[in-house]
């Protein structure tokens, strides 16, 4: 499977993330670690702090706390797209691989006479990167 850089975009009613790739595993990992207070909820009538009796949370205070979280989610979206970005084309320009002496990445030629070319792999082979 080729690497992926991918994306991650936030809808901005809801806050849901939708993405792909490194990316969205970049944004997943990000939101984990997280805290929740940097995702501060309330509700309508709500007294407890910061809201007091004589001052309880409105509409507009739940609208604002939602969009707030929103803006926050999705600059955290902005950055995992653009690091995933730079993280795969990095990789993909700097890696190698590097085949030994007698190791096989293929089948073996159906002669064994110097020079005959070696059959492609019955199925795909993967090269891994160390």
């Amino acid at each position: 499977m080729p690497m992926l850089a991918g994306s991650v975009t936030i809808d901005q009613t809801t806050g849901a993330a939708t993405g792909d790739g490194m990316a969205l595993a970049i944004y997943t990992a990000d939101l984990t670690t997280t805290p929740l207070d940097y995702f501060p909820t309330c509700v309508v009538g709500q007294t407890t702090p910061p809201f007091t009796p004589d001052r309880p949370a409105a509409q507009a205070d739940v609208d604002n706390l939602v969009l707030s979280g929103v803006k926050f989610k999705t600059e955290m979206a902005r950055k995992a797209t653009a690091y995933a970005s730079g993280i795969v084309t990095h990789i993909a320009s700097n890696a190698k691989a590097t085949i030994s002496v007698g190791t096989s990445c293929g089948r073996l030629p159906t002669t064994l006479t110097a020079g005959t070319a070696i059959d492609p792999p019955v199925y795909a082979t993967d090269l891994w990167i160390s």
